[in-house]
């Protein structure tokens, strides 16, 4: 599968939507959105346009050309983790400050700590 496929199939999925919704809303049949998900064939450039449209991405997330939309997901996880951990938020301005050779045995320290 590509990651266009992929991700026409995941956005599809994420709005609730079924294989023939997509294909009435693109003016396409169900098996054209189906190969598109395989990885069989790819939409035009038009179609490309009306599937950002309907799934509220850009065509570079659709395309797989950038990861924002993995970027936000993460991110908001993180914030969360740092919400329910006060901790956290009190050491994250010393390692802001830090020099990459700092961060980095930080980072080992921290692995050694989790394999214990």
């Amino acid at each position: 599968m590509s990651v266009l496929g992929e991700n026409i199939r995941k956005f599809r999925e994420a709005k609730g939507l079924t294989q023939e919704q997509v294909a009435k809303y693109v003016n396409k049949s169900k098996n054209v959105v189906s190969n598109w998900e395989r990885g069989d064939n790819k939409p035009d450039a038009d179609t490309i346009a009306l599937l950002c449209g309907l799934f509220g991405v850009d065509a570079n997330t659709l395309m797989g050309w950038d990861n924002t939309e993995q970027l936000k997901a993460d991110a908001k996880t993180l914030e969360e983790q740092i919400i329910q951990n006060p901790r956290i938020k009190e050491i994250l301005p010393d390692i802001v400050g830090m020099s990459n050779e700092d961060i980095n045995l930080l980072i080992s320290f921290i692995k050694r700590l989790k394999s214990k």
